[in-house]
């Protein structure tokens, strides 16, 4: 187990695990609009989605504050909960359109947290000479991811809301990998923060 935890890979994995969620999270429903639609004999299905999105980019600048003023473990597992209960909600009562919609919602506010997360574990993770190409593969995750999501929702077309109870699983999973790894302590690996926060502190003391 310590042999895990200090691997810097699996640490590196997580990340990206984030990222993946956040992407198929946003895209699961998109191949079975139509399906979902005729469910629930809604056919503003898609306003839904919409409503995601925005839910999902006024809940990103809201996550991006609080990264960096709180426990980033202590985000981790609020964000995770506010996401993957109302997908398992779905997933067992899929048969009340309000269900979707407040499910949907509760995703789109816990999976915003998962990019700035990201990112700000990736500042102190990765020393600075490496972060453009750790940050061009996480980008490339995010790419990938919403693909993930579309070709996951495709698979599940027949009974569609099992696509969510898979994605909560996926979730619990990746919730898990948090401990087997260290989540590095802010400014640990960036040596100009570091002499700027001692200048200042010098300041202070003058």
């Amino acid at each position: 187990m310590k042999v895990i935890r200090q691997n810097p890979l699996f640490s590196l994995f997580f990340l990206f695990g984030l990222i993946l969620l956040n992407g198929i999270g946003a895209t699961l429903p998109i191949p079975n609009l139509s399906l979902i639609a005729d469910y629930y004999s809604f056919p503003m299905i898609g306003f839904v989605e919409a409503l995601f999105v925005g839910v999902s980019t006024i809940f990103l600048l809201f996550w991006g504050y609080f990264v960096d003023k709180t426990e980033r473990k202590t985000i981790i597992w609020i964000a995770n909960v506010l996401w993957i209960v109302p997908s398992f909600v779905i997933f067992l009562f899929p048969q009340h359109l309000m269900v979707y919609i407040l499910g949907r919602l509760g995703m789109a506010i816990g999976l915003a947290a998962f990019s700035p997360l990201a990112y700000s574990i990736l500042a102190d993770f990765a020393r600075y000479q490496n972060r453009g190409l750790i940050s061009s593969g996480l980008n490339l995750a995010w790419v990938g991811s919403s693909a993930a999501g579309i070709l996951i929702g495709g698979f599940f077309s027949n009974s569609w809301y099992l696509s969510f109870g898979f994605i909560a699983i996926i979730g619990i999973i990746i919730l898990s990998w948090e401990y087997l790894i260290v989540v590095p302590e802010r400014e640990n690996k960036n040596l100009h923060l570091l002499i700027l926060k001692n200048l200042h502190i010098l300041g202070e003391l003058k």
